[in-house]
């Protein structure tokens, strides 16, 4: 028994919004396989994403705050919050600039870009998910 508990909710936060990030990267894929004028749909989809995701990003900040003891470095906890939320930022303003610019069909190499963020942020939410257990997890950062 710990005198002071260690606060491993934050395990749980990375892992909501890593699967967020993986969600955003299926929309992303999806609205460059769909033609122009179907777009709309997937870049609200990816909005309504990056507002959760910003929001449980926030509440690690929050915890990190009124946390006495935290189960990584308190500086490691938040370089990987602000990184799992930089990917979803990322993926955001690659669909709002393709609906502001009205892009076009994408080539095949857009295409392929994104099946290689859709897959990097799968194995990214699996090397996430096994942080709290920490089994493994360095197969997934050379994987990503």
């Amino acid at each position: 028994m710990r005198l002071l508990p260690r606060e491993e909710e934050f395990f749980d936060l990375f892992v909501e919004v890593a699967n967020r990030n993986v969600e955003a990267a299926r929309y992303l894929r999806e609205l460059f396989d769909a033609a122009p004028e179907l777009r709309n749909p997937h870049v609200e989809a990816i909005k309504r994403l990056e507002h959760e995701a910003d929001q449980v990003t926030h509440e690690v900040v929050n915890r990190l705050d009124r946390t006495f003891i935290t189960p990584l470095d308190r500086e490691d906890i938040h370089q990987l919050a602000s990184d799992l939320d930089d990917v979803m930022d990322a993926i955001d303003g690659t669909a709002r600039r393709a609906q502001i610019f009205r892009l076009g069909v994408a080539p095949a190499g857009v295409k392929q870009l994104t099946q290689v963020v859709e897959r990097m942020t799968k194995v990214l939410a699996e090397g996430v998910g096994r942080l709290k257990q920490g089994d493994d997890v360095m197969r997934f950062c050379v994987e990503a």
